[in-house]
């Protein structure tokens, strides 16, 4: 078996055999930080310190995303005060508070990090709002399907219809920026059909 061959087969076992081996892999990476969550979170902070900017970009698409969690969660901090034992448990270490509806924000409970993890997740009242993404940094799409399209032999895909043409794409997700470009770009680097009506203003939070 020559070196392509054998590379053609690894790549076909793996599409083959992936959600197996995924969650596989889950669960050894679940299993490493239990056995060393020392040296897992000196890769965390570690990453964190040389990406700085990425990972600040990463936690402001999750407070767009998530606006009723930050307000729930910045209400509590700030008029519910923390008891001095884990209310299932009865642990005094690690304490956190825990939402069972995030349309409630000073309704909560003093959990341990261990009985936060194992509850039931909040319910997030907010009604579904439409996805909106950025083909190449410049022209505001609505997402349609995200993967596994109809008809499409690649399942990793999206299907996804530009606004300002109305013309129904597939692309790879790593094409679709979740904001634009800022405004002030150099004008020789600007595509040959960009026109202004294809960006928007960056959203922000509202608390």
């Amino acid at each position: 078996m020559n070196l392509e061959t054998e590379k053609a087969y690894k790549r076909n076992y793996y599409w083959t055999h992936r959600d197996e081996l995924l969650a596989k892999q889950r669960i050894r990476q679940r299993q490493s930080r239990i056995e060393e969550p020392e040296r897992h979170r000196g890769y965390h902070d570690k990453w964190k310190a040389n990406h700085f900017e990425q990972n600040t970009e990463i936690y402001r698409n999750w407070q767009n995303a998530n606006r009723q969690k930050v307000r729930a969660k910045i209400m509590a901090e700030r008029y519910v005060p923390l008891k001095s034992a884990c209310e299932k448990c009865g642990a005094t270490e690690k304490l956190e508070r825990h939402h069972f509806d995030y349309s409630k924000p000073l309704e909560v409970l003093t959990l341990c990090k261990r009985c936060h993890e194992a509850s039931p997740k909040a319910i997030c009242s907010e009604p579904d709002k439409p996805e909106f993404r950025y083909l190449m940094g410049w022209y505001k799409c609505l997402i349609i399907e995200r993967g596994n399209i109809a008809n499409c032999s690649n399942k990793r895909l999206w299907r996804i219809r530009r606004l300002d043409t109305g013309e129904t794409l597939d692309v790879y997700p790593a094409k679709l920026a979740v904001f634009p470009y800022p405004h002030g770009f150099r004008k020789d680097r600007r595509p040959k059909d960009w026109s202004p009506l294809c960006l928007d203003d960056k959203p922000k939070i509202k608390m």
